[in-house]
């Protein structure tokens, strides 16, 4: 099976076991603060705060930003695959038949992200 796909399925199972887990407000919306993202440094890799951050700004610029909360976002680490994978909650009530991912390399800092459906 894909790594992207077993790992969007990693979170999804993360969201129901933890429920809506919410941790402060102010740290999930540093990723639409400019001047924290333009200091982001990859040469170390990417940390957890990072990935965070990095999802949000993927999200905003994605044809997508206007259907999911940018804040709160489930976040989880495959060792395996060497992936931070971040999902966000859609903002409308109800199954959500996309669940938009952002997927990013731990050394490299490369990511992807998508729209998954049928899963």
């Amino acid at each position: 099976m894909d790594k992207k796909l077993l790992m969007f399925i990693y979170l999804i199972g993360i969201f129901f076991l933890n429920g809506c887990t919410s941790l402060s407000e102010s740290f999930y919306r540093t990723g639409i603060d400019r001047r924290v993202y333009e200091n982001i440094n990859l040469k170390d890799g990417v940390n957890y705060r990072e990935a965070v951050i990095l999802a949000q700004r993927t999200l905003l610029n994605s044809k997508y930003s206007n259907n999911y909360f940018v804040s709160n976002p489930i976040v989880g680490f495959d060792k395996e695959s060497n992936l931070w994978g971040v999902s966000f909650r859609l903002k409308e009530s109800g199954y959500d038949s996309c669940g938009y991912t952002v997927m990013i390399d731990r050394d490299t800092g490369k990511i992807s992200d998508g729209c998954f459906s049928g899963l």
